[in-house]
């Protein structure tokens, strides 16, 4: 099992990576199981699987995105 930090890498990887692990209808099983091997709390609704993940798991500041 993949862990969230390996399916953001690879979705980083290559343009038709990230075209199927971003699209919803093909990949929300993966990203959905991804976050739970971590025992993260639900996905709000919000908010894509693989935003979420990147907010619980980067040291990025998403503070300026929402102002």
């Amino acid at each position: 099992m993949l862990c969230p930090n390996d399916l953001l890498s690879l979705c980083r990887s290559t343009k038709d990576m990230r075209a199927f692990l971003l699209n919803r209808s093909t990949s929300i099983v993966i990203w959905k199981r991804c976050l739970a091997s971590i025992e993260a709390p639900e996905c709000p609704p919000y908010i894509s699987e693989p935003a979420y993940a990147c907010l619980l798991l980067e040291k990025t500041c998403y503070v300026s995105w929402f102002l």
